[in-house]
């Protein structure tokens, strides 16, 4: 079996999708040994703030009518305590450095999520992009 087509059309070997029973429980599986580490997230140290603050990412997809996935977008939504959302660069990660998780998160942990903002601020702009290339 193998997940690269090419390989498994010359290997004479399954081809492995999803959707294929042995993917779907490799991915269950992963899911669930992975769930307690999603759930508790990560924290950074970061020179660049003075106060907690929170980053949400997002990856929007526009696909065709068969699924076929034609642009692709990584958006970074950073939230602080204090101040509104603002949108921030994927590579923001190069400035982080992984540190212990606090006994007690700081309050920004717990905001809810910023949709509204992400819609107005992010996908609507981008939509606007892709049709204005179309």
């Amino acid at each position: 079996m193998s997940t690269d087509r090419p390989t498994a059309e010359a290997n004479n070997l399954e081809w492995v999708t999803p959707g294929h029973p042995l993917f779907e429980a490799l991915r269950r599986h992963g899911l669930e040994r992975g769930q307690e580490a999603l759930a508790t997230g990560a924290c950074f140290h970061s020179l660049a703030h003075d106060a907690p603050a929170r980053l949400d990412f997002y990856r929007a997809r526009i696909v065709d009518g068969l699924g076929k996935v034609l642009y692709e977008r990584l958006f970074v939504v950073e939230l602080a305590e204090s101040g509104a959302p603002r949108r921030s660069e994927p590579d923001v990660l190069g400035n982080l450095f992984p540190a212990p998780v606090p006994d007690d998160l700081p309050p920004v942990a717990a905001l809810p999520e910023v949709k509204e903002w992400l819609d107005a601020h992010c996908l609507t702009p981008f939509l606007d992009e892709v049709r204005g290339e179309r």
